[in-house]
């Protein structure tokens, strides 16, 4: 049975933050920003999501923050556009399943953003809702963006798809990045990026990803989060359906959803499935290669 402990706690100075826990996991999420999911991990570990403490507290400013953990977003990402503060309280509403999160309407792009969890056992499901209040058509992705914690390896696979002579999937740099950067390691079907403190430049590559899957691991918790990518559909930031960045202080982890156009008062929908495990440490690239194996079965 799915049993929920909903309490209210003090979260990095978020007075009556929502903290929802079960047997297997603990979620806190702020109530006076967001929508956040600020705390995310096994039941009695460390948090998996990146805290960024100088802004801890109220923040009642006209100033985007990273904050940390995950955050809804709408691509793609020209100039400043996603980055309207998220600074204002948000509406909370408790249910069997898990919670319901509601920000009050964007003032300037007129979105309204809405998540709803349903959580599982070690499983959660992160239903994200984009509605357009403009009295035009406006046309954007879904973003979800999840800043995780220092110090950690995540995982993103390449498509295997069979097309013959044809290519099967793109990868897509950002000016700053390099391809020898030494954070990355390439396998066969995949590649990983190794979180560094020391390492301050910027990495971000974009995945045309119908595998389905990436992965973050910190210490023995394995973090897995599943999308689905339409095959059919376009796609921003030369087809990415998944995209990764990288800096000294975190590692994020971010799914696109197709290129939408949403007409006035209409709302479109991305979902991610995220899973957490405890497993052994990683000590061999072979370990890493059986756990790509693993993770295409679903046996995580």
């Amino acid at each position: 049975m799915n049993r929920l402990k909903f309490s209210n706690v003090e979260f990095r100075g978020w007075k009556d933050s929502c903290k929802i826990e079960n047997d297997k996991i603990e979620i806190i999420i702020p109530r006076i920003i967001g929508p956040r999911i600020s705390y995310l991990s096994l039941k009695g570990k460390e948090n998996l999501m990146y805290e960024e403490h100088e802004f801890d507290g109220p923040r009642d400013e006209d100033v985007f923050h990273i904050y940390g953990g995950h955050r809804l977003w709408h691509g793609p990402q020209v100039g400043n556009r996603p980055e309207e503060p998220d600074n204002k309280p948000i509406k909370l509403k408790e249910t069997s399943e898990g919670l319901i999160l509601l920000q009050e309407t964007e003032k300037k792009s007129r979105i309204e953003k809405k998540m709803i969890l349903h959580i599982d056992g070690n499983k959660i499901t992160v239903e994200h809702f984009l509605t357009n209040h403009n009295v035009w058509e406006i046309e954007c992705t879904a973003w979800g963006v999840t800043t995780l914690a220092a110090n950690g390896i995540g995982i993103i696979p390449f498509s295997k798809r069979d097309t013959h002579y044809l290519p099967n999937h793109a990868l897509t740099f950002w000016p700053w990045t390099k391809a020898n950067d030494k954070r990355i390691d390439y396998f066969e079907d995949f590649l990983t990026v190794t979180q560094d403190i020391n390492n301050k430049d910027w990495w971000k590559m974009g995945f045309s990803n119908d595998r389905g899957w990436m992965a973050y691991i910190k210490k023995n918790q394995l973090f897995v989060l599943r999308f689905e990518m339409d095959l059919e559909k376009e796609y921003s930031d030369y087809g990415s359906s998944c995209e990764s960045f990288c800096n000294e202080s975190f590692l994020e982890l971010e799914t696109v959803s197709q290129i939408y156009k949403i007409k006035p008062e209409k709302t479109v929908s991305h979902v991610e499935n995220w899973s957490l495990y405890e497993i052994p440490k990683i000590k061999t690239k072979k370990d890493l290669e059986q756990l790509v194996i693993d993770l295409d079965n679903k046996k995580y």
